[in-house]
């Protein structure tokens, strides 16, 4: 549902860029089964940054 990119030149360690793969003009204009993807990999993501800069 939707895709997450590492920044190549980040502001921040650890910047991430999550997407939908679905073209909307707001992440609100998403279908529920979008944002629950969405959020799935939010949390993915979440917890790989954990792993990697938390400890």
């Amino acid at each position: 549902m939707a895709l997450a990119f590492f920044d190549k030149f980040p502001v921040n360690e650890g910047h991430v860029l999550i997407i939908p793969k679905r073209h909307v003009a707001s992440f609100f204009d998403l279908t529920e089964e979008g944002v629950l993807g969405t959020w799935r990999l939010v949390q993915e993501v979440k917890d790989l940054l954990d792993s990697r800069f938390v400890g």
